[in-house]
């Protein structure tokens, strides 16, 4: 995967179809989430990361500083790193404090087979119903964010 890029918005040809069955592991590593226990109502980002990643380090100290800002928007972040560099990350950041973050592993790489992941920052939209409404690839600010989720 080539990592740390800066590209805009990508077409996947994913957009308006609902989020498929996908499972990853939570950091407690035990416990393991589905795709399909998100409820709909509500829109979520997928942001899809690598904890070295100097854009997805930055874009993350973004968001939480204007979480204000974005306290409405669920956050599923997701990466392949094992569960000891992932935990590492999560506590760096104090993830765990902030109750629109989840953070998990994408432990059989569904996810980024399912998208082909580019490149990381990888943000995916999500509406109320669960379907993609776009993706975007590399460091966004919070206002972009802000600007991709539905109300």
């Amino acid at each position: 995967m080539a990592a740390c890029l800066q590209q805009p918005q990508l077409k996947t040809g994913l957009e308006g179809k609902k989020i498929p069955s996908f499972k990853f592991l939570l950091i407690d590593s035990t416990t393991v989430l589905n795709t399909d226990s998100i409820k709909q109502g509500q829109s979520f980002v997928i942001f899809y990361f690598d904890p070295g990643c100097p854009h997805c380090r930055a874009e993350l100290r973004d968001i939480i500083k204007h979480n204000n800002e974005l306290k409405n928007v669920t956050f599923y972040m997701l990466t392949w790193y094992s569960h000891k560099i992932v935990k590492n990350f999560s506590n760096e950041f104090n993830l765990n404090a902030y109750s629109n973050f989840t953070i998990g592993i994408d432990y059989t790489d569904s996810l980024y087979k399912y998208f082909s992941i580019p490149s990381v920052p990888f943000l995916a939209f999500y509406d109320k119903e669960k379907r993609l409404n776009q993706v975007l690839v590399g460091k966004i600010d919070y206002k972009t964010i802000q600007s991709h989720v539905s109300p």
